[in-house]
């Protein structure tokens, strides 16, 4: 019997993993749509290889 293999993590074309991208949890209440708008920027990102450590995002 042979070990189920480990799928590679998905990366972006800088090969970088989701994760790297996001920061702390939001401390914002989910109804205003903050969390929404900021995982798309998040994923916006992410998607286009922009490296995250030249990106600053400030909310409030």
């Amino acid at each position: 019997m042979s070990a189920a293999a480990t799928p590679p993590k998905k990366t972006n074309r800088i090969g970088l993993d989701l994760s790297v991208y996001k920061g702390a949890k939001s401390t914002l209440c989910a109804g205003c749509g903050h969390n929404a708008i900021s995982e798309r920027i998040v994923e916006c990102f992410y998607e286009m290889g922009i490296a995250p450590w030249h990106v600053a995002k400030f909310s409030g």
